[in-house]
């Protein structure tokens, strides 16, 4: 079965951790329940899309998907530590971002800033306007 919800970003306040998710009927711990194994970004969809796939017996769902539509990403540390096939989420976030303006939290043209961090170092900082949040069992 597949579960789709749409997160309003204008709803989640600044830097409430996100790694732990319950919106309505979808609850879902990334940092204990799930590994992180794959990311992908098109720049011509403007779709950033992180996959999760459950390492814990006890959860229902195995595999969960965020999708960021409209997204552009501003930085990328891929810090090459370890080969591996999947990696542990620490740090999901809105956060501010800085401009000639000071620190903001909307840009019109490219919507709400986000961090993203794992425990093997890697960080992502992206823009989005819309957030998707997908569930199969």
């Amino acid at each position: 079965m597949l579960i789709n919800k749409v997160v309003e970003l204008k709803n989640i306040e600044l830097f409430k951790d996100l790694t732990a998710i319950d919106e309505l009927l979808i609850v879902a711990d990334l940092h204990n329940d799930y590994d992180c194994t794959s990311i992908d970004y098109s720049d011509d969809s403007k779709m950033l899309t992180i996959n999760f796939t459950s390492n814990n017996r006890k959860v229902n769902r195995s595999t969960v998907y965020l999708r960021f539509e409209d997204a552009t990403l501003m930085k990328f540390d891929l810090a090459f530590k370890a080969m591996i096939d999947k990696s542990t989420l620490n740090i999901l976030y809105r956060g501010r971002f800085e401009s000639n303006n000071g620190l903001l939290e909307y840009s019109e043209q490219k919507g709400f800033y986000f961090y993203m961090e794992f425990e093997e170092g890697d960080k992502f900082e992206f823009f989005a306007q819309k957030m998707l949040v997908q569930e199969h069992e």
